[in-house]
């Protein structure tokens, strides 16, 4: 059965546990430490594509928002100028 996919929280906690074993451990087995290091590593890569996911999403805000101010700073400015609406001519 196929595992579901964790959040980024759980994610992040799972690989602090991977590593507070390894660390704990005096005697590790190497088919153990290896299942642990392609776990961890698994993890990880959940991870980042989630942080890259979040960057974009944001930066995709960010950008729509900083559009949306400058319209509303240039309507501000027309306004005070007595600028004629364009869609008038």
């Amino acid at each position: 059965m196929a595992r579901k996919a964790p959040s980024y929280r759980e994610a992040a906690a799972e690989i602090e546990e991977i590593l507070a074993a390894i660390d704990d451990e005096t005697e590790v087995d190497i088919d153990e430490l290896a299942a642990r290091v392609e776990r961890a590593a698994e993890l990880i890569r959940f991870c980042t594509e989630r942080l890259r996911s979040a960057e974009s999403r944001v930066e995709k805000v960010t950008e729509e928002l900083t559009r949306a101010a400058g319209d509303e700073a240039a309507q501000d400015e027309d306004a005070r100028n007595g600028d004629a609406d364009p869609s008038d001519d």
